[in-house]
Formats: C-alpha cells, sequence, structure tokens
C-alpha cells in the first residue's frame, strides 16, 4: 500500500482496521491473508481492505498491528510508527509464523547469509512489535 503523493501519515496516526471475514477456530487458516488473534482470525482475502495490500520489511518498517479488545470484541488496527511521507509504502514486520507456512522473505536482509545482531535481536522480540490494548 502506497501513501499517495502529497500526502503523509503522521507518527503514531491510525492508518485503519484491518477488515475481512472473521472466522474462530482454532485451526491454522491457510490464507496469506489471515491475521490471528487468539482463536479468531480476520481473512482479509475476499472481503478486505485496502490494508491486506501493506508488505513486509524485517526492519525499516513504519508501521504495526494494534490489537484492541472492547469488551468481549477484538479489532486490527494498523498504526504508524513514524511519519510515513507520499511516495512511501506502508510496511509492517508480519507475524512471525507467516514466513514459516507460505514464504521466506525475499528482502534484501533476509537474502544476506550474513544475519546481523540488530535483525536477530527484532526477530526474538516480535512481541514488542504488536501491540494490545484493552478497553473497559
Amino acid at each position: 500500500m502506497k501513501v499517495q503523493e502529497g500526502q503523509t501519515i503522521p507518527q503514531l496516526r491510525v492508518i485503519g482496521e484491518y477488515t475481512g471475514v472473521v472466522e474462530c477456530s482454532t485451526r491454522f487458516n491457510s490464507s496469506a491473508y489471515s491475521v490471528a488473534i487468539g482463536n479468531m482470525h480476520i481473512d482479509a482475502e475476499k472481503q478486505g481492505n485496502v490494508l491486506r495490500l501493506v508488505n513486509h520489511r524485517c526492519i525499516n518498517y513504519n508501521a504495526m498491528m494494534v490489537i484492541v479488545i472492547n469488551g468481549g470484541l477484538k479489532a486490527i488496527y494498523f498504526r504508524a510508527i513514524k511519519m510515513i511521507q507520499g511516495g512511501e509504502f506502508v510496511s509492517i514486520h508480519y507475524q512471525p509464523n507467516y514466513k514459516k507456512f507460505f514464504q521466506t522473505c525475499a528482502c534484501m536482509h533476509c537474502k544476506s547469509k550474513k544475519i546481523t545482531k540488530e535483525i536477530r535481536n527484532r526477530r526474538n522480540n516480535l512481541n514488542n512489535d504488536i501491540n494490545y490494548v484493552l478497553i473497559d
């Protein structure tokens, strides 16, 4: 997903809600557009919005997923973690199972045989990249 020329997304701005078909199941959903929240999946393959086009980057990504739990309702929002300029692509670090089940990462950092300590530390701390917000 590319930010329109002449527009910017300020740091910490909510970009939007990740939408799709909600499935309640503990079994693995094989859709490339499915995001799991506990025993629930939001599958954006058929009925999702433009946020399903947000791409992956291992480092220097500019957005993150925020899981909001309001009472018993759960939702996923994308939020900018730094200013995103017009013409720039919105990118997040996908959930850890994405590469395991679908593909290997094709970014230049993952293609390199020398994975830096920074990337290893990021991968080991992925839970820090997904925020949970509880609303009473």
